[in-house]
Formats: C-alpha cells, structure tokens, sequence
C-alpha cells in the first residue's frame, strides 16, 4: 500500500478539491512493557494536503486510486490516511496483548522481545513485533474514519498457516479500539510473484486465508491482482486496477450502489464425476476465460500428483480435465510455481478476475534444496566478441510497471540505442537493496551471481527507493566499498 503515486500524480490535476491526504511517518517503537499501548502524538510525514500534480506523488498509489474512483462516482471529497510500510508483516500492526492470545503468538512476541533487549533484531521496522502499532497506528486510533484499506501480506509467506486466524484477530482489535462497531475493511489479496521455492506455498496459503476471509470476517471485501500480478517483480503495476477494485466494494457494500458488480468469480464448491471436476462459483455471470487456454490450473488424483489443466466454461461453472487424470480429487487454481502459470485469465462479464483456490487441503509439498553454486562461468562464447553491460538494481531496473518490460525498460532501450555491436543484460530484482547492510540486499540473490557469470566489461548501477529509505541510507557511506 505504501508505494507511491510518483510520475502518476499528473492524474491528480484538478482534484485539489476532491482528495485531501494526511501521511503518518514510518515509525516504529519498540517500548518498554510498562509502556506498551499507551497514547502517544502521531509522528507526521505530510499534514492534510490537497491532492495535486505537485502534492500527491508521494501519497500511496493504490489510496489515490481508490479516493479517486470514490470521488468520481459519489460527487464528494475524500479525506485519506496513508498510515502504512511497504513490506510489514501483520504482527507488527497488532498489539502485544492481542499477539499474546494465542500460544504461538505469545511465543514469537517473546522471542523478538528478548533477542531486541540483546540487540538482535532485523534492521527494517516492518519486521518488527507490534512496532507499527504502537508508533504508527495506536496515535491515530479515534480518528474519525468511515472504514480502512489494507494491502499487505507478502511478509506473512513464511508463516501464512497462521495469516487467517491474525489477520482477522488484527481487523476485530482495530474495530474494538476506535469503538465505532464494524467499520468497513477492504484489503487486497497478495499478487503473483516468484518468490523462493520453500516459500511458494506459504505465498497461497496467505492468498487462501485472504479469499476464505471474505465468509470468516464480518464487512470485509476483497480485490484481486492475480491477472495483474508480474512474477518478477513484487510491485505489480496496473495499481489504477487495484484501487478501483477496492472502490468497487466500497462503492457497493459502504455507499449502496447496486448498479455495479463489485468482485470477480468466488470459488463455492466442486462436484467430481468421472474423469472431470466441476466447479461452482459466485459473482460468475458471463463466466469467460481470455486468451488461448486457461492458465495456472491443475487437477490431480489420489496420488496427489498435479498435471496441467484444461477447461471449458458451461453457464457459471468450469468443468476441468485433464488426459494425464483418470479420476481426479482436487483442483487447484492460482497455486502454480511457474512463471508461465500467470498471469491468470479466468474472468466474469464485468471484467473481474476469478480469485485463486483450491479443493484439497493437502500440506506442503517437499522441495529439494537449490543447488550450491561453487564457481562462476566465464562469460558465453557466443558473447566473447560484443561490449557486455550489466544493469544492476531493483524494480527501476527491471521494469516493474512498465508496459511491454523487454522492450521500454531502461536496459533494453539502452540495448536498443547501441545496437548489435554491445550486449546489455537486465539484472534488476524488485525490492532489494545495492548496500550490502541494507534490509534485503541484491548480493545475497541468485540473480547477482548470474550477474558475475555474464562477465561484463561495465556495470550500470540504479540506486532505487529501497536504498535511500532511513535505516538503510545510513548506510551509504559504505557504498563504494561495497562496490569494490
């Protein structure tokens, strides 16, 4: 949620009395325990400003989509919070006294406590226990609000067995503190992305507990990114798409509208006959799949041993098979591991994408360990004879966000410009740091050592966001030793 409007704010021209925004500055306290959930002011990043060209490219991407659609249709001004850090896990925006509801939860609280009080702890706040509460959310709790967004859970990956119960412990506490009854809670399920094999799973599993959400939470709604989502890339762009899909609900479940659909295909239930599956849905009228095949949909039997998919569409169901499966027992849809799973295609007629499912409850496959790496290649023969740059950096390098990456990244326009005589090679990775002490440093990813392997003649390093955030910009000095 935290990723900013930037270039886009042109789209803020003439909305000064339309959208006004206040920001609360990333900050997280780590308090004593006799301290712990008491009133503190609220540190400010941006005091209430007027959306403009000039104003609103550092307000959250997504918030001003959703403020605008809202504005648009409703014919009123929007006031919005931003209160929000862009990778936190859900522990760190609940309390100490609701972490410790649950033995689990208990436990973790205290280990963070008591490696912190050793001075152990990761240097992004976003990771830390209760942090953000208590220096971000709890000064603004009684704050006059109609409800609350949410886009968070990637960070949840290596724990998302846990994400349901939290997550919906987390909406109840935040309703319970203001004491305005169950104010309206629209969150966004997590995008597609390639993240570790070990931790694919626990990715969908953070996916499931948001779509089972959507019946376990009282005033919730959901918007899907699985058909925007990029495998490469964290920061999906399209976050126009992803703000507008929240304004749907609100639109529909908060103001009333009953002209509009506001969420895509729901998964309610599956019938197995023979050698198919069928399966039922909601929110399904005009139920279609886009392009050439249905993508990221498996089917598998007993063995649980899942095969690629086929489907057809019949009415408001999809009847699934596969030549591979004589008798299938599950199905599932959105939990591929393979970048030519996504993005997803199955759609109703308004335009919404179907939320990923599935209809086992099977756990975790085993995954072998990635091979150690013990020496880097010389550059390819077929290279020897060109000029080699690599380009360096995070999503600005890769493209993330931009139309048609191959060709209008930076690297391959640069490719472009120089022509056949140079070979420039894109080595960007979404989210991470270039200082070797940053939160989630390039040097440790595989894609770095493919960097190495290329053998280039030049390097083209792109500092991005992630490197001039505070507990990482301190670092800076470093830099050149880092290079080196």
């Amino acid at each position: 949620m935290e990723a900013g409007l930037g270039r886009g704010a042109s789209k803020a021209v003439g909305m000064e009395n339309k959208i006004r925004f206040f920001i609360v500055k990333n900050c997280g306290l780590l308090v004593k325990e006799d301290q712990a959930d008491t009133n503190s002011d609220v540190t400010v990043q941006t005091p209430w400003t007027p959306a403009s060209k000039k104003t609103a490219g550092q307000f959250s991407n997504v918030g001003f989509h959703f403020g605008k659609k809202l504005s648009d249709e409703l014919n009123v001004p929007i006031g919005l919070i931003s209160c929000d850090v862009g990778g936190s896990k859900v522990e760190a925006w609940m309390s100490r006294a609701e972490l410790r509801k649950t033995p689990e939860g208990a436990a973790e609280l205290k280990l963070f406590l008591d490696n912190a009080a050793k001075g152990v702890r990761s240097r992004w706040i976003a990771q830390w226990d209760t942090c953000l509460y208590e220096g971000m959310l709890r000064p603004i709790i009684g704050y006059g609000i109609r409800g609350a967004t949410w886009y968070q859970g990637e960070s949840n990956r290596q724990n998302g067995q846990h994400y349901r119960d939290r997550f919906g412990r987390m909406i109840t506490e935040w309703r319970t503190r203001w004491g305005v009854g169950d104010f309206p809670f629209y969150y966004v399920q997590i995008a597609p992305f390639g993240y570790k094999p070990h931790e694919l799973f626990g990715a969908s599993l953070v996916r499931q507990a948001q779509r089972e959400g959507l019946r376990a939470y009282k005033n919730v709604g959901m918007a899907v990114t699985a058909d925007i989502g990029n495998w490469r890339s964290v920061h999906p762009g399209h976050k126009d798409k992803v703000g507008e899909r929240l304004a749907l609900w609100a639109l529909a479940k908060t103001y009333g509208k009953t002209d509009l659909v506001y969420s895509g295909p729901l998964y309610t239930g599956v019938k197995f006959d023979a050698n198919k599956a069928v399966i039922a849905f909601e929110f399904a009228e005009g139920l279609a799949i886009k392009g050439d095949g249905i993508r990221g949909l498996y089917i598998a039997g007993a063995d649980k041993v899942f095969h690629k998919a086929t489907a057809t569409i019949a009415g408001k169901m999809l009847i699934v098979t596969s030549d591979n499966v004589a008798k299938p027992v599950a199905v599932r849809y959105g939990w591929g591991i393979e970048a030519s799973d996504y993005p997803l295609n199955l759609y109703n007629g308004s335009d919404l994408p179907a939320a990923p499912f599935r209809t086992d409850n099977w756990p975790a496959p085993k995954i072998a360990p990635a091979p150690i790496v013990k020496k880097i290649a010389p550059a390819p023969a077929a290279l020897a004879d060109t000029i080699r740059i690599a380009c360096v950096g995070d999503s600005i390098t890769f493209g993330a966000g931009v139309r048609d990456r191959a060709k209008n990244s930076y690297p391959a326009q640069l490719q472009a410009l120089l022509g056949k005589g140079c070979t420039v090679q894109n080595f960007g990775i979404s989210a991470r740091t270039l200082l070797k002490k940053g939160d989630r440093p390039y040097w440790k990813e595989r894609i770095y050592k493919n960097a190495l392997a290329f053998n280039p003649h030049f390097v083209i390093i792109k500092l991005g966001t992630n490197d001039i955030k505070p507990g990482n910009w301190k670092h800076k000095a470093e830099f050149a030793a880092d290079l080196k």
